[in-house]
């Protein structure tokens, strides 16, 4: 490869440019990505000239369109200079001081409902703000949600070790992984959930405490007989939500009728939901007000409770957790903790941007308070 201008420069692109045809990125920008850590790595140099449209289509297997969408992507920021009949040349060294990755579960998990999408996006959102304001690149990796042998283990931390800087993840059942990482000293920050690492600095939303408050904005309303409505007890996040509530009503010396609590084992299907709140609708156990631990949960008691021939919130007041989706569809307009996903990024990102500068490791553990969001389901 020649750094004389003018010269097209021929190494593998196929190589070193991987096409996830499952990724929810989109093909032009994996190949832009791909292209900027080229120019990252030195492999494409100032004054280099790029393929044609159509020869690096043909290399990749893809439209020449998709090829034009890249190269337009890596104009507008600068790297790349388009001439019409000279081709596109290298402009500049790309200036990410370093390379950072996220985690996503592989598209068919984001498509099983569009909340899964947009529980992502708002992180997305705050990392790519303070990555871009600091100078950092930030690559997307779409991951499997379960690596089943050590040997899987073993393949994706080598690929992220080789490939980037710092990692940033949200999924708690990469839990090996995430620890491998971390005994190999590679920067790693957690935001959201748990990763069950030593040494992982973590960004979480305080979940109990949001739950106790909203249970005691129902007590303040006049409600005496509450119910909790959440995962089933096997899963790990179902504890610290119920734990808010139950102290709630302790503190404020309210009757717990654990009748009144309600579980849904399959808590990812809105159909279990359904039928969970109707049996329990059909038994009496509604109470006069629901604390759900997520906001479609909260929009299926509404459902039942009006199914029952019940008003909300006059007979019996609602609220939710998270999940926006839920609020907005539900009538009446849900009463809803917001947990603030664009800040718990932006600090988990800065926990993450520390340590590549300094080289310190900061196991701690940030926690973020959630806001309660008035609707008319509590009146």
């Amino acid at each position: 490869m020649s750094n004389a201008r003018g010269q097209v420069v021929d190494p593998d692109f196929s190589e070193r440019i991987r096409i996830d045809p499952q990724s929810r990125v989109a093909v032009a920008r994996q190949i832009a990505a791909g292209l900027e850590a080229m120019i990252d790595a030195g492999q494409l140099r100032p004054g280099d000239r790029l393929p044609t449209q159509k020869a690096l289509a043909d290399r990749l297997a893809v439209h020449f369109r998709t090829i034009r969408e890249a190269y337009l992507d890596l104009e507008a920021r600068g790297l790349v200079d388009q001439t019409q009949g000279r081709g596109t040349f290298v402009t500049q060294l790309h200036r990410a001081r370093y390379r950072v990755v996220v985690l996503m579960p592989p598209r068919t998990e984001l498509l099983r409902g569009i909340r899964n999408a947009l529980y992502h996006q708002e992180f997305l959102a705050g990392l790519e703000s303070f990555f871009t304001d600091q100078q950092f690149s930030l690559s997307i990796l779409t991951i499997p949600t379960m690596l089943a042998t050590q040997d899987d283990v073993q393949y994706w931390a080598d690929r992220i070790m080789d490939n980037y800087d710092g990692l940033l993840s949200t999924i708690t059942s990469l839990k090996p992984l995430i620890q491998k990482l971390a005994e190999a000293n590679f920067p790693v920050a957690a935001y959201f959930n748990p990763p069950d690492a030593p040494g992982v600095p973590l960004v979480r939303c305080d979940v109990k405490l949001g739950i106790y408050r909203a249970t005691q904005h129902l007590i303040d309303a006049g409600r005496t007989r509450i119910g909790y409505l959440g995962r089933d007890v096997s899963d790990r996040f179902a504890m610290p939500g119920f734990e808010g509530y139950f102290s709630a009503l302790v503190e404020r010396q309210c009757v717990y009728d654990p009748a009144l609590t309600i579980r849904c084992k399959d808590f990812t299907r809105d159909l279990a939901w359904e039928k969970t709140l109707a049996a329990a609708a059909q038994e009496g156990r509604l109470g006069d007000a629901i604390v759900a631990d997520c906001s479609r949960a909260a929009y299926w008691a509404i459902r039942a409770v009006k199914q029952a021939g019940k008003r909300v919130p006059e007979d019996v007041a609602i609220v939710g957790v998270d999940e926006a989706m839920g609020a907005v569809e539900s009538d009446p307009a849900m009463t809803w903790l917001y947990i603030p996903r664009f800040e718990i990024a932006q600090r988990a990102a800065a926990l993450l941007a520390r340590r590549l500068a300094t080289g310190e490791v900061e196991a701690q553990e940030i926690v973020v308070e959630p806001r309660l969001v008035p609707g008319r389901s509590c009146g």
